[in-house]
């Protein structure tokens, strides 16, 4: 059994074509929980209607608390031997699931990868393409962590084109609260997993918005991203993964200097936060 979460919030335009997306998978052997968090548009009632209508699906309706709260409703109540992540606006291939899990099963891996494709609000799309012969990569834990540094390192970083076994997450879960989720547990999940397998065929579908919560302008929410990063340096210093500290360190003076820049251009009275920036950027070169 594979658990999809699908945590939703205002998210009415895109709910439907998300959902059907997921109940026409291949691979038959799933449960859909679809997390709503508070959401005050016509989203409760959707996701009631999918309930009524098909026995797979499940709904847990929680008070607003964000992204990482209902991802970590949904895998508490989660039933599947895997576990699978969706955004509400997105969408995915008929058969996701169906070669992913044959990926893992074959690979006697612990996580596996799909790319994505990037879709706009205007593009007309199909979930079920004709898929070609695919290719594979296997990695351990500690060289798919490495792969967070290489050129094409989004497919690595984000949550939701992957599956997992459900015991990766026995001591991980999302940080409440934060945006940039995935950067604070990424690195954790592939850390503790003995193998990573990959495939190079596009799975899943993005939806770039502009109302997206990283989609759209700066805002200081985006200085989660900081933490992120730091927290990530943090971990490979403590498990001793020299060369992947020494990338990541260069990687969060970088971060600093960006957000730093972006306070001051978009945010100029925030006067604080920008002098906060750069105390901690001279101490972390220091």
């Amino acid at each position: 059994l594979i658990s999809i979460i699908v945590p939703v919030y205002k998210v009415e335009k895109y709910l439907s074509k998300c959902v059907n997306s997921i109940l026409n998978q291949t691979y038959k052997n799933i449960e859909i929980i679809l997390v709503d968090d508070g959401s005050p548009d016509g989203c409760p009632e959707i996701c009631k209607q999918y309930a009524e209508q098909y026995s797979q699906v499940r709904v847990i309706h929680q008070e607003n608390q964000g992204l990482s709260a209902a991802r970590n409703c949904g895998i508490d109540y989660a039933k599947g031997k895997y576990i699978a992540f969706v955004d509400s606006d997105d969408a995915i291939h008929e058969r996701m699931y169906e070669i992913l899990y044959h990926d893992l099963i074959k690979c006697k891996a612990d996580i596996a990868v799909c790319k994505f494709k990037y879709i706009s609000e205007s593009e007309e799309f199909h979930c079920d393409t004709v898929i070609e012969d695919e290719s594979i990569s296997v990695y351990s834990g500690q060289e798919a962590l490495g792969n967070i540094y290489k050129e094409d390192s989004i497919p690595t970083i984000v949550v939701w084109n992957k599956l997992y076994k459900k015991e990766m997450f026995n001591k991980n879960r999302f940080k409440v609260g934060k945006t940039h989720e995935d950067e604070f547990i990424i690195h954790r999940l592939l850390d503790g997993a003995r193998k990573v397998v990959y495939t190079d065929t596009q799975l899943y579908y993005y939806l770039q918005r502009d109302t997206s919560i990283t989609g759209g302008g700066f805002s200081l929410k985006r200085l989660d991203h900081v933490e992120a990063i730091k927290d990530r340096m943090d971990f490979f210093e403590e498990r001793g993964y020299d060369a992947l500290f020494e990338k990541v360190y260069i990687h969060y003076l970088e971060t600093i200097i960006n957000h730093y820049m972006a306070v001051k251009e978009y945010f100029p009275d925030e006067k604080g936060i920008a002098d906060n920036l750069k105390n901690v950027f001279i101490k972390s070169y220091e």
